[in-house]
């Protein structure tokens, strides 16, 4: 199989990597984000707004996101906070799924 790395553009604290590849003349973006715990939704919100250019259909992006998104994936005790609105909306003006909840 034909892969090969095109670009690779990482922050200088280590919380995000992207890297744009190809596969078999195929591009695709891999993001990768690790959050701190505190105002998480609002780091991957910037991060998303300044790499948004390089978003699309063949982006995948994947990482350790603290809040959650759905009700499945907290306790029935846990409310929705402003942190979950925050990367809800995110996720949708990029319009982009979470493909594990869609399929699972």
């Amino acid at each position: 199989m034909d892969f090969k790395t095109k670009t690779i553009k990482k922050d200088e604290k280590g919380h995000h990597l992207m890297v744009k590849r190809s596969i078999q003349e195929e591009h695709i973006t891999i993001i990768y984000i690790h959050t701190p715990n505190i105002e998480a939704s609002r780091y991957i919100q910037q991060i998303l707004t300044d790499i948004k250019g390089e978003i699309d259909g063949n982006t995948i992006i994947v990482g350790d996101f603290s809040p959650t998104l759905t009700s499945m994936d907290r306790s029935s005790r846990q409310n929705i906070n402003k942190a979950t609105e925050i990367l809800r909306d995110t996720v949708a003006k990029l319009d982009s799924i979470d493909i594990f909840r869609t399929l699972h």
